[in-house]
Formats: C-alpha cells, sequence, structure tokens
C-alpha cells in the first residue's frame, strides 16, 4: 500500500481539479491503472473552476478491485465517462489476476 500512499500525494499535488475526499487504500498492483484513471478523469474537466470530486473508494472483498464514487461539477460528456470506466475496468480485472 505504499504506492497507494505516493499516487494519494501525487494526485493532491499535482491535480488540483481532483479533490480527493477518501484515502487510498489499495493493494499495489492496482495503482497504476488506477493512476490513469484519475489523470483521465482530470483532463476531462474542461473550465478551471470544475472539478471531480472523488467521494468514496470501496474495495471488493474478493479480490480487492476498487469502486470508485464520484461527482463532477460542470458538463461532463457522460458517453464518454462511460467508455473511460470500461476501459479502465478491463485494467483493473487484469491487474486482479496477477495477484
Amino acid at each position: 500500500m505504499q504506492q497507494a500512499y505516493v499516487l494519494q500525494n501525487r494526485i493532491i499535488e499535482n491535480y488540483p481539479q481532483l479533490r480527493l475526499l477518501d484515502d487510498l487504500h489499495m493493494t499495489d498492483n492496482f495503482v497504476f491503472p488506477c493512476f490513469g484513471l484519475f489523470k483521465t478523469l482530470a483532463k476531462m474537466v474542461e473550465n478551471e473552476s470544475d472539478y471531480v470530486e472523488i467521494i468514496k473508494i470501496d474495495y471488493s472483498p474478493l479480490n480487492g478491485i476498487p469502486t470508485v464514487h464520484l461527482i463532477f461539477s460542470g458538463h461532463v460528456d457522460m458517453l464518454l465517462v462511460n467508455r473511460v470506466f470500461d476501459y479502465y475496468q478491463q485494467l483493473l480485472i487484469a491487474a486482479a489476476s496477477e495477484m
């Protein structure tokens, strides 16, 4: 979980459009795909005053796959959000199989 701590600090320091309201407790194998997801979400924010609020992250008791609960301020293309989550879901499933 050391890498999750590093990721959490990187988000706080480098991505002001992401507001992380929950600590990251994921295992190391999920950190890289989640970092990609968070960076992609940050790029989807169009206006400087808008943000993505990551409210909570739940973890599957079976395989530890994180489920991200979030809210977008401002307008975001939800079809694009769905495609992004579909893509990263496959990466998270692959990471779970590496355990």
